[in-house]
């Protein structure tokens, strides 16, 4: 089976998937994606339906890819949402892999993303993102205040302020069934900055 869609609206994604995979995944597509368009959808089903999603691309092949653009990705409950997301989504075997090279969190531009998910039937799928960024440290510490960061590190940021720019590298491990496992991982690098903490 083959097909190919001109244009689709991108809040339909969950409608597009075999009911076989993880309703987790289903469920974190439709809560997660709140607008943005889908472009060049292809879409083919090869094999014994018997083997799908087939993991072994011996047996069959299962393979959805478009183009996603004007994306906004609210992926995790209390994390700043990703816009202007415009990307290249692949669903392939027991997997989903997006790499994207354009759209912004608050005021800060990023620059390539990548977000996969290896095992869509799994029991508690995980989705990891990983980013990076550059652009002024006044939008990071924004990020920080509107994220769960704010509460890690016990506000130990709050009223502070910076001149200067940054770059930041960011990885996000989240089970789509558990999140409150979210583990987050960053570096951030201070490029010729003025910092001023509060209270200081």
């Amino acid at each position: 089976l083959k097909a190919q869609l001109v244009r689709a609206d991108a809040r339909n994604l969950d409608r597009y998937l075999p009911l076989t995979l993880s309703a987790d995944v289903r469920d974190w597509l439709r809560r997660s994606i709140r607008q943005g368009s889908a472009t060049e959808v292809r879409m083919a089903l090869a094999g014994d339906l018997a083997d799908f999603p087939f993991p072994d691309p011996k047996r069959g092949q299962f393979l959805v890819t478009f183009r996603a653009a004007g994306v906004t990705l609210d992926y995790a409950p209390g994390w700043p949402a990703i816009t202007d997301l415009d990307a290249n989504v692949r669903f392939e075997g027991t997997g989903m892999f997006v790499e994207a090279k354009k759209g912004r969190v608050l005021g800060t531009a990023l620059g390539t993303v990548k977000a996969d998910i290896p095992q869509l039937g799994a029991a508690d799928p995980m989705l990891t993102i990983t980013g990076e960024a550059a652009g002024p440290t006044s939008e990071f510490l924004a990020f920080v205040a509107a994220s769960p960061v704010d509460r890690w590190t016990d506000h130990a940021l709050r009223g502070m302020q910076a001149v200067g720019d940054g770059r930041l590298v960011l990885r996000i491990a989240l089970p789509l069934g558990t999140p409150a496992r979210t583990k987050v991982e960053g570096d951030y690098e201070f490029l010729g900055n003025q910092v001023r903490f509060a209270g200081l």
